[in-house]
């Protein structure tokens, strides 16, 4: 039977849409959009909305719905992540939404968040080394496959990797251990740690006019130590999770190997299966920190919203491999829309 099901992921820095055919056992994505809404700007936990952050917010899921009914969705489902759960009028922003939704609205907690991205990963992980494996792959596909083969680990066994899901607000490690589901949520992403270290609240939306530069080398130390402290109230799980192989998904990260790509416009299928070192993501870091905003716009030209938070999110990355003694870690396209999708075919 085929159906066509869509999922749209409100979530803190963007909103996603994913829209797939369902055949049988197997989907067939048809459609992605993303737009930058940063819903969590300058949210503190218990406080409101930024009320510009919410009518983008609104206004993007707006456009979203229409394409839904466009494409004749017969199934989807609408969720929220880490900014709705902190806010204190998050119920009534659900509310809000709920009132223009022919679909189910649903505050994701933490746990689900993870679970589902990292059942989205691995499917798209699975995807990809079939693929990849058979030839029937895009372009690059068996090259990034054959790059990747030293790791010695079977890609379909998935209690051999971990998953992090670097988000706006929130960061999630999630994995299998004796086939139960296991997780470790931080209260970081690229969106707090750019507000805590490198913005005022209004930096959002006085973009266009900003055009300064970041202390490099003081911010990133007190980013890293930062990091350092919240992680290491979860030291004894290292040495397990030094043992599996890492798979990423995330903004920052799918940026991350556009950019190391030279990428003019962002592609799927050039970032799903990249490997990223972390000499390369490092090499990165130390670009943005000493770019000016515009100089860090011309680098990402399929994303120059996200100009002003990847510096933060590279960092935030960097500091999750040097804590998980990772030199190297497989991109994933696919996460949490992907997960869910599964979940309503």
């Amino acid at each position: 039977m085929k159906k066509k099901v869509g999922v749209i992921d409100v979530g803190s820095n963007s909103l996603r849409l994913l829209i797939a055919r369902s055949l049988e056992d197997k989907l067939q994505v048809i459609r992605r959009e993303l737009v930058e809404t940063r819903l969590g700007e300058g949210l503190s936990p218990g406080k409101e909305l930024h009320l510009l952050a919410r009518k983008r917010t609104l206004e993007a899921f707006s456009a979203f719905q229409k394409i839904l009914l466009a494409e004749r969705v017969e199934d989807a489902l609408v969720v929220s992540t880490s900014a709705v759960r902190e806010a204190r009028d998050g119920d009534s922003f659900l509310t809000e939404m709920a009132k223009s939704s022919p679909f189910p609205v649903q505050l994701l907690s933490p746990e689900e968040e993870a679970y589902w991205s990292f059942k989205g990963a691995l499917q798209g992980l699975k995807m990809f080394f079939l693929a990849a494996g058979s030839g029937e792959g895009k372009a690059g596909a068996v090259s990034r496959r054959a790059a990747f083969s030293k790791i010695e680990v079977d890609p379909l066994n998935l209690e051999q990797w971990i998953v992090l899901d670097l988000g706006g607000r929130s960061t999630e490690l999630a994995w299998l251990e004796k086939e139960k589901f296991m997780y470790q949520s931080f209260p970081f992403g690229a969106v707090r740690l750019h507000e805590k270290f490198n913005a005022p609240l209004s930096n959002f939306t006085r973009r266009a006019a900003e055009d300064s530069r970041e202390a490099p080398a003081q911010i990133k130390v007190q980013v890293k130590e930062y990091l350092k402290e919240m992680m290491s109230c979860v030291n004894t799980f290292r040495p397990f999770w030094q043992e599996r192989e890492l798979v990423a998904v995330g903004g920052t990260v799918t940026t991350l190997a556009a950019v190391a790509q030279q990428l003019q416009v962002y592609s799927p299928e050039a970032v799903h299966g990249y490997v990223l070192e972390k000499v390369e993501a490092e090499r990165w870091e130390k670009i943005f920190y000493s770019s000016s905003l515009a100089e860090k716009r011309a680098l990402l030209p399929f994303a120059p919203l996200r100009a002003d938070i990847i510096a933060a999110g590279t960092s935030s990355l960097v500091a999750v491999m040097d804590f998980l003694g990772k030199e190297q870690l497989l991109v994933s396209e696919e996460g949490l829309l992907l997960g869910l999708l599964e979940k309503l075919s």
